[in-house]
């Protein structure tokens, strides 16, 4: 009989043991709560993000301004350029000695240095000088136009030159979102014409009432004027009080006003569309007159003025004849137009020291008219 072995199973050692269990626990998942975690994340303090976000607030905000300015700057650029052609149409040009364009703050939109308006025919001697011009915008919106021309200028007429002083210059200009101007403000104070008359105020304003695209007699612009305070130099003779109290006009130009390639171009065509101005109340206190009215203003095709004013007034009479002694009037018109007058003149009041008197008055084809009647010719 063969011999057979008998299997003994041996027990594992402790060094076997030790051996699989290490691979065991080399295979079994990793306990998340009880492993060490990384930190890869930073933290942002309160006043570091404040500082991030105004620094953002603040380029964002240069940025704009900048481009903004950058974009009025090309808008000037071209309402110049038609400026200059409207001009050179009529007969007339500019010039300058240097024109500097800055899109930065605070820095101006436009500087002009040696500005100068004159006429490009000989015989009509006229002439501007300005030493600079300066245009410059408001900081958040550009569309708010400042141009400050220097407090001094100098005007040649008919080969006589005057030396203008105007401490406080200022015209403001609004633009729409059409980029057509909106509102136009010129003012002034304490002008001094040297040696020939001062100015205490001029204020000019210039409100769109109707979009450009209306048509008919519509107002496209509303506009007011305003004088006071002229006073002429003494070496002058002046038939009336040699201190003009007031002017003031308020008007509305009516028509449509069309964005032609030139302002020249624009008026032909605003009045070939029966364009006029209303001029719905006038008043002039040049003691001994004192006058208020209302009418209107045409042009012909030479751009001559028609003026037709209803008037009431005091101290019309007495005016007419201050002007006639001062040889102002004609005395064949003044004698008629005063016995038309006289028949209708009468007292508001019995303590009133001048009569009050209604009528036209007109200025046509170089032609002062008072009651229908010629008194003057130009």
């Amino acid at each position: 009989m063969a011999d057979t072995e008998e299997h003994i199973p041996q027990q594992a050692s402790v060094e076997d043991a030790l051996e699989a269990k290490a691979i065991f626990d080399g295979l079994k998942p990793i306990d998340e709560k009880a492993a060490p975690k990384r930190k890869f994340g930073f933290r942002i303090s309160r006043l570091g993000f404040g500082t991030f976000l105004f620094t953002a607030l603040l380029t964002f905000a240069g940025l704009w301004v900048v481009l903004s300015r950058a974009y009025y700057i090309g808008v000037i650029k071209n309402e110049i350029v038609k400026l200059q052609t409207s001009l050179n149409e009529a007969g007339w040009d500019v010039a300058y000695n240097n024109i500097e364009f800055s899109p930065s703050y605070p820095g101006n939109l436009v500087t002009i240095q040696d500005f100068q308006f004159y006429s490009l025919y000989q015989g009509r001697d006229l002439k501007i000088e300005i030493p600079y011009v300066e245009i410059s915008a408001d900081l958040f919106n550009p569309k708010k136009i400042t141009i400050a021309p220097a407090p001094e200028m100098t005007l040649t007429l008919r080969k006589k030159t005057y030396h203008i002083d105007i401490p406080n210059p200022l015209i403001l200009i609004d633009i729409n979102n059409h980029d057509r101007m909106a509102h136009l403000l010129v003012s002034a104070k304490e002008i001094n014409v040297r040696n020939t008359m001062q100015i205490g105020d001029i204020l000019f304003s210039a409100v769109r009432k109707t979009p450009a695209t209306a048509s008919g007699a519509v107002p496209a612009w509303g506009c007011d004027l305003l004088l006071g305070g002229l006073k002429f130099d003494k070496k002058y003779e002046i038939a009336l009080a040699d201190k003009i109290d007031m002017i003031f006009i308020d008007a509305d130009v009516m028509g449509k006003v069309s964005g032609s390639r030139s302002y020249r171009s624009a008026i032909y065509e605003w009045l070939e569309a029966g364009g006029f101005i209303n001029l719905k109340y006038v008043s002039l206190n040049w003691k001994p007159l004192a006058m208020v009215g209302r009418g209107s203003l045409h042009f012909n095709e030479k751009l001559e003025p028609n003026l037709h004013l209803d008037t009431s007034s005091k101290g019309l009479l007495e005016s007419m004849d201050s002007m006639l002694q001062y040889q102002w009037l004609e005395s064949k018109g003044v004698f008629v137009s005063k016995i038309l007058l006289g028949n209708k003149a009468f007292k508001l009041s019995p303590k009133d020291k001048y009569l009050t008197v209604t009528a036209p008055i007109d200025f046509k084809d170089r032609k002062f008219q008072i009651e229908n009647i010629t008194v003057a010719k130009f």
